[in-house]
């Protein structure tokens, strides 16, 4: 299965260690979630982390991600990839929701951070992502953005989560969730999957050029919709492609693109326990547009 090239695997781990990283928060329980009824073929991982929980609110006046980048480029020692993404900063994660769950922070701090982009300010994201994802692939981190007003804490400071998901695939015996489902061809490089009950797309990881397309194709047809102004929405690196998921309103704490992608995190063992596939679906369902009311493929 695949899974982080091991100089980085090590690098994480000295670094988790020397910054007092207790182990359970990343050695974690975990589940694999099908359809018992076997009409859905996407599958669920749900991971029980409560340490990922304890993330404590910061003041309104204070940013943890130009603190962290700051941290890290006063002390190499602290990043995990120098120089290999321009741009950017890469550093363990204080909270971690899975193994070796790091962040990609943009360079820029206070009081010249870069947002959040949206679909509303394109401008030279296919570079960008072309730039993040030969990243993830180059090392093994599955690349996850989480949008403004869908998973992103921090809006005003842009940046990746770096996931390791994949890595406890060997838990269960398999791979879960967009990593493992079907794709259906739309038509060449754009896909959808089976059983994947909201709406979405999947593209070629190397097509960065027809992901910009396709943002800027939604936020013409669904931004109206919002007070906002733009589409909230997700983007998730797997192996070679990647998920577009738009949100249907916006949220600005809660689910993100790990949970749309097919990755639960849960804070308590019951909850654990009693997660079923039904209620993971209702638990993502609570944000997104089902597949029958928003066909994005006239989009494409």
């Amino acid at each position: 299965m695949p899974n982080l090239r091991e100089e980085y695997l090590e690098r994480w781990r000295v670094i988790a260690t020397s910054r007092g990283l207790p182990p359970e928060s990343y050695n974690l329980s975990v589940k694999l979630v099908e359809d018992p009824t076997g009409k859905s073929p996407f599958s669920f991982g749900v991971l029980h982390n409560a340490y990922r929980f304890e993330r404590y609110a910061l003041p309104p006046d204070s940013c943890a991600l130009c603190e962290a980048a700051t941290e890290a480029a006063r002390e190499p020692s602290l990043q995990l990839a120098e120089g290999m993404l321009p741009g950017y900063i890469c550093v363990t994660q204080k909270f971690p929701g899975m193994r070796e769950h790091s962040l990609a922070i943009a360079k820029e701090t206070r009081p010249n951070e870069r947002p959040v982009y949206t679909t509303s300010r394109l401008d030279g994201l296919e570079g960008e992502l072309a730039s993040v994802f030969r990243f993830g692939s180059e090392t093994g981190w599955r690349m996850y953005h989480n949008g403004v007003g869908v998973g992103a804490s921090i809006p005003g400071h842009e940046h990746w989560h770096m996931t390791n998901f994949h890595g406890h695939f060997p838990q269960v015996g398999k791979s879960w969730g967009f990593e493992s489902s079907e794709r259906k061809t739309v038509n060449a490089g754009a896909y959808q999957m089976p059983g994947y009950p909201f709406a979405h797309m999947v593209f070629d990881t190397q097509d960065t050029g027809r992901i910009v397309a396709f943002l800027g194709a939604m936020h013409n047809s669904l931004a109206s919709n919002y007070s906002q102004g733009f589409v909230p929405h997700i983007l998730c690196q797997g192996e070679s492609t990647v998920l577009v998921v738009p949100a249907k309103q916006f949220k600005e704490r809660g689910l993100g693109s790990g949970d749309i992608a097919g990755n639960i995190v849960v804070k308590t063992r019951e909850e654990f326990e009693q997660a079923t596939h039904a209620s993971c679906i209702q638990k993502i369902g609570e944000i997104l547009y089902p597949a029958e009311e928003l066909n994005l493929t006239k989009l494409l």
